[in-house]
């Protein structure tokens, strides 16, 4: 099959979880289907390259790109009732409307959408052919979370209105598409009830385990790490958390243990909080495997966001042991107290952190099972589901 696949983002690895997803499932399929990357990034000129050296065409489109006429046929009409988040990816509706009827005049024989909150580029779009959108979260399910940890009266509710909004907004752009598919069981049954679909595939997020694999030597001890974008909500929100109400409890225990922080984009107020010499923020979007092998053990203390992490499956694929809340872990199907330590208040957060690091004998044995169980994400495995849905959707 020859398919559009269409982003705000451009396929790489390594990369976030998005990214690197998208990269390794193209790459895992080139050799049976043909791609061609219609995106809204205007950088990353050198991953866009690695994807044309794969048989992967990379398009890009932008506000100086010509604009499609206003169509009477748009579900959403009133842009300013959309939630912040597809308001934010929509301003190069018409563009991209543009783009996607001039390149489906090639012979696509599917167009594939990545993110809800890209679904409405086409919307008003005339086709002939499946259109499917990829959830990579459920939006209202973040929204959700959001609304329920704001404490702020005001804070509150904008949520409480970016909940409505996205709910409403995942239930009418799923209209627009022949298949969808979510990332987790649980998120398939979510979308499942707001939307009146049965058809919703699950193909999950995995791992490289070749190029994610355990480490030998190397791991400094009393030493965690935390990887992702530090610009993204939950993340920063996480790290703060963490920083605030359960490393003083680590460090009660163990006074010398360390805190990295990898990842992109780290806020002015996750900066103040790390200003202890024991914390490092590293303000890097590029490979963090040596950071992570050189960890004891990985956090993810997220408590609010949707979707699943790859993170976790990166640390459990090079054998290091992780621990998280609920929220962070979900969707998985992870064994508590085997292939990952779960725990949501920071007492119980801080006691399985701290257990990690001073016993290696518990750390080495959920090291190992964690990188087992890693190995039934690996892409290659995953790549056959996603053909399954290709396979489906033909015409």
């Amino acid at each position: 099959m020859r398919i559009l696949s269409i982003t705000d983002q451009v396929p790489r690895m390594p990369g976030p979880g998005t990214e690197s997803r998208c990269f390794c499932l193209m790459r895992e399929l080139a050799g049976k289907h043909s791609f061609t990357v219609l995106t809204t990034a205007q950088g990353r000129r050198e991953e866009a390259g690695e994807l044309e050296r794969m048989g992967i065409a990379v398009e890009r489109v932008s506000g100086a790109d010509r604009a499609a006429a206003p169509s009477r046929g748009f579900i959403f009409d009133d842009f300013s009732k959309l939630p912040a988040q597809v308001r934010e990816t929509g301003i190069f509706r018409g563009q991209m409307r543009a783009k996607v009827a001039a390149l489906l005049d090639r012979g696509f024989d599917a167009v594939q959408v990545e993110h809800s909150t890209n679904g409405i580029w086409l919307d008003g779009l005339a086709r002939r052919i499946p259109a499917i959108l990829v959830f990579h979260n459920a939006c209202s399910l973040f929204e959700y979370r959001v609304f329920a940890t704001r404490r702020n009266p005001a804070e509150k509710l904008r949520a409480f209105r970016e909940w409505l909004r996205m709910r409403a907004y995942e239930r009418r752009v799923s209209s627009l598409y022949d298949r969808l598919i979510a990332l987790s069981e649980n998120e398939a049954k979510l979308l499942g009830a707001l939307t009146g679909r049965r058809d919703i595939a699950i193909v999950p997020n995995g791992v490289d385990i070749r190029r994610f694999s355990p480490a030998r030597g190397g791991q400094e001890p009393e030493t965690m790490v935390y990887t992702g974008t530090m610009s993204w909500l939950p993340n920063d929100e996480g790290a703060r958390w963490f920083m605030r109400d359960i490393l003083p409890r680590i460090w009660k225990e163990i006074p010398g243990a360390r805190l990295t922080v990898v990842g992109p984009g780290p806020t002015a107020a996750l900066r103040l909080l790390a200003g202890d010499r024991r914390i490092a923020l590293v303000d890097d979007p590029g490979d963090a495997r040596g950071h992570i092998a050189r960890a004891s053990v990985c956090i993810v203390p997220l408590r609010v966001g949707a979707g699943t992490r790859v993170k976790i499956l990166e640390a459990m694929a090079m054998g290091i042991p992780v621990v998280s809340t609920s929220v962070g872990c979900e969707g998985l199907g992870l064994e508590n107290g085997r292939e990952i330590a779960v725990a949501d208040r920071p007492r119980a957060f801080a006691g399985a952190v701290c257990a990690l690091l001073l016993d290696r004998d518990l750390a080495g044995r959920m090291g190992a099972a964690a990188r087992r169980r890693a190995e039934e994400f690996d892409y290659a495995r995953i790549a056959k589901t996603m053909d399954a849905v290709y396979e489906g959707a033909a015409p």
